[in-house]
């Protein structure tokens, strides 16, 4: 079916182009244009069905009233969450959200940049991959408002919604010291990101706060191509002398359960197990697990009142804002409450 345009309207009204948009565009006043005629153009409009081109309407008044969301991977449920509360923060302040997914991968991150900066959005929700800077830079010079999520990048001063990973990693790999363990594995992501860095550091922290050793055979960072093999391969170097495990992440958290739960033998039934993000799977295991929880519902949130406060031109400061983490055990009693 093809699309009503403004000439359409124009023709069966036996009037010009211009005027009907002048009507559709709100300035028929102040062109001194009849009421009469606005009304008969707007009754036509509405009869076709007429839908405005939001790609034009944005680059005549300069404003899209979309946003664009950048995340890691939209699948993990952490990004799923906050991805649902940045769009229904968005919806309620009459904006909608492009989404995409960087897979960690700072070559697709900018060609997603382009794409949404192709399609004029007024701002940007960003949770950066390694080597952000080549992002922000590319977003800074096209002047789009932007905030950063979950990931800072040092040397930026822009407005940044996350939490203390290193204090909550620290933490929870205390809480595993004090129920008795005493060679703690850690598997990682990246070096290079932030926030794994600092859960990294939270990890030794710990062991310095409780007077351990850090044994260097005991911590893995991994890739995130080859993240089922490294994690098996990892568990299989260390299963002999771990009793417990601090995992950087939900997915290397799952990765790792799978593993466990398909060995042949009894070595990991009461392995000891803390994880940073909580994941829907963990709540039906009987196997205890610390889960550090982040409030990603109120992060999504957070980013989107900051970036429209700088779209909107408040004069609201780059500041960043870090939100408090929850550290809980879930286990069989915590099921039934």
């Amino acid at each position: 079916m093809k699309k009503v345009s403004l000439r359409d309207i124009a023709e069966e009204l036996g009037v010009s182009k211009t005027l009907v948009s002048l009507v559709l565009n709100g300035k028929a006043k102040e062109n001194r244009i009849s009421q009469e005629v606005i009304d008969k153009v707007k009754k036509v409009a509405k009869e076709k069905g007429y839908e405005p081109n939001q790609f034009a309407k944005a680059l005549r008044t300069g404003k899209s009233n979309t946003i664009g969301l950048i995340v890691a991977d939209i699948s993990n449920s952490f990004y799923s969450k906050m991805a649902r509360s940045v769009e229904d923060e968005a919806y309620n302040s009459n904006y909608t959200v492009l989404f995409g997914s960087s897979d960690e991968d700072p070559e697709k991150a900018e060609k997603l940049i382009k794409v949404m900066l192709d399609r004029q959005i007024d701002g940007l929700i960003i949770c950066p991959t390694v080597n952000g800077h080549r992002s922000i830079e590319l977003i800074a010079k096209h002047k789009v408002p932007y905030v950063l999520v979950d990931r800072p990048v040092t040397g930026i001063e822009s407005g940044f919604i996350g939490v203390n990973n290193l204090d909550a990693s620290c933490e929870a790999v205390s809480a595993l010291i004090r129920q008795g363990a005493k060679k703690i594995a850690h598997i990682n992501f990246y070096q290079e990101l932030s926030n794994m860095n600092d859960r990294f550091n939270g990890y030794v922290k710990a062991h310095r706060d409780m007077g351990m050793e850090i044994d260097n055979s005991l911590f893995r960072f991994i890739s995130n191509d080859r993240a089922i093999d490294e994690v098996h391969e990892f568990i299989d170097s260390v299963s002999n002398q771990a009793d417990a495990y601090f995992f950087a992440n939900n997915e290397i958290t799952l990765i790792a359960i799978k593993y466990f739960m398909q060995s042949d033998t009894d070595q990991h039934a009461n392995i000891k197990i803390a994880c940073f993000d909580d994941h829907e799977a963990f709540h039906l295991l009987s196997t205890n697990i610390g889960v550090i929880t982040q409030p990603v519902v109120e992060m999504g949130k957070k980013a989107l009142e900051l970036l429209l406060e700088k779209i909107e031109g408040n004069g609201v400061s780059d500041q960043n804002i870090t939100l408090v983490t929850e550290y809980r055990v879930l286990n069989q009693d915590t099921l039934k409450k």
